[in-house]
Formats: C-alpha cells, structure tokens, sequence
C-alpha cells in the first residue's frame, strides 16, 4: 500500500515546504528519498552554501505527522 509522503526542508531561518509529496510504499522508503533528496541538494548548491549544520530534512505523512 502507497502513502503519500512530504518533504520540508529548513535551517530554522528559510523553510522549503514540499505541497506535492510522493506516494511512496512506506517509512523506510521515505528515508531513502528524503537522503537522496538531500544530497542532491548538497550537490546543486555546493557554491552557495558552505554551511549545512543547521539544515534539516523534514519527513511528514499525509496527517502533518513527522
């Protein structure tokens, strides 16, 4: 069974909110992408921030539940 999936990301300052999300199979899936998701961010702005301490990858359910 699919459930639908969110990923926010935020450093406490800026917040980037997912209004799509991914159907994905489960908890673990989700994990894999928010990773995934993550280092790709990394990568794309590797010039622009130096600083990835503070950053965070959200992963809610359909219910707003982290």
């Amino acid at each position: 069974m699919m459930a639908r999936f969110y990923f926010h990301v935020h450093d406490g300052t800026h917040a980037f909110l997912d209004d799509g999300g991914l159907d994905l199979p489960g908890e673990a899936a989700a994990l894999t992408e928010a990773r995934q998701a993550a280092w790709a961010l990394m990568y794309d702005l590797r010039h622009e921030v130096t600083d990835w301490s503070a950053w965070a990858v959200e992963v809610t359910d359909e219910a707003g539940r982290s």
